[in-house]
């Protein structure tokens, strides 16, 4: 910087020249009274020969939406169409809404939307917090938290309560539909038991794990194994579906799959609930057809 152009600066500013002539008392008082009486300042005007940019305040992402939203059923709209448009999974949306049938959804038809993955349940009479956590497996705090709860003892009734990741220990209760072959007489031999197998010893989140959670399964071993096992335990085995049958395939090329099947439709399709076909610890519902997947065959 030239001697000129310095100058000019020091001319300009005032008070700079106290601070580059070293005489710091004379530079902190010019600044003392600044602050004394602030000049105002809009947009990016100059106060005292500085130029000031105003302060710009940043942008707050809106909260997390906590309640569920209302959709009306159109034209042409399936289930799972509706769940990837809000980012759900479609057990989401069928445990959330209690639904029998993904399939058989009805124009007009009002579905609650779920903020988020999980259930979306509404409280009945005697329902806390914590029986709400031990029956979807969900951290009551979580709860809590999610849905802003002042009391967790004493839920209103008629209240919806989002669990944000809860599972059900079943799947909602099913209209089936059996016709043809799925209403043949089954074979006499054993039968597959509801209910939670007495030690799940497959590991959580794998199709196994599912299965063994919905049906007391007796046997070890990969899916693919369950078939073979199941015949030398003495269940029934065949090639037709049936409601509560658990299905076992080739769908994954080392360790097979298992389901468990829901409904019987007259086409022959049916519906199964699994864990594991779309990620780990995931459960979804899925209609097949013959020829669909590799089927080895279903356990009665």
């Amino acid at each position: 910087m030239t001697h000129a152009v310095l100058l000019a600066a020091v001319l300009t500013v005032p008070g700079l020249g106290a601070v580059l002539t070293g005489h710091p008392a004379e530079g902190l008082s010019m600044a003392t009274a600044f602050a004394a009486s602030p000049t105002r300042v809009t947009g990016a005007e100059s106060s005292r020969g500085f130029i000031v940019k105003p302060v710009v305040s940043t942008s707050v992402a809106p909260p997390e939406r906590r309640q569920p939203i209302v959709y009306s059923v159109q034209q042409g709209d399936v289930l799972g169409a509706i769940a990837d448009k809000y980012g759900l999974r479609l057990d989401t949306l069928r445990y959330s809404n209690n639904l029998a049938d993904v399939d058989a959804l009805q124009i007009g038809q009002q579905l609650l939307i779920p903020p988020t993955n999980g259930v979306l349940v509404r409280v009945t009479s005697g329902d806390t917090v914590q029986n709400l956590s031990d029956h979807y497996h969900i951290d009551a705090a979580t709860i809590v938290e999610f849905n802003l709860i002042r009391d967790p003892v004493h839920l209103p009734v008629g209240a919806l309560v989002m669990l944000p990741d809860g599972t059900g220990t079943t799947t909602p209760q099913l209209d089936t539909v059996q016709t043809g072959t799925s209403t043949a007489t089954p074979p006499v031999s054993r039968g597959i038991a509801y209910g939670r197998s007495s030690y799940n010893h497959f590991p959580w989140g794998q199709c196994t794990y599912w299965v063994a959670a919905n049906r007391n399964i007796p046997w070890n071993g990969n899916a693919w194994q369950w078939f073979g096992a199941a015949q030398s335990y003495g269940y029934a085995t065949g090639r037709s579906p049936r409601v509560g049958a658990i299905m076992v395939t080739w769908e994954s090329r080392y360790y097979g799959h298992v389901a468990l099947v829901e409904a019987v439709y007259d086409d022959g399709s049916w519906l199964v609930s699994e864990m594991n076909y779309r990620g780990l610890g995931i459960v979804d519902h899925r209609r097949i057809y013959y020829g669909q997947v590799p089927l080895i065959g279903f356990i009665y």
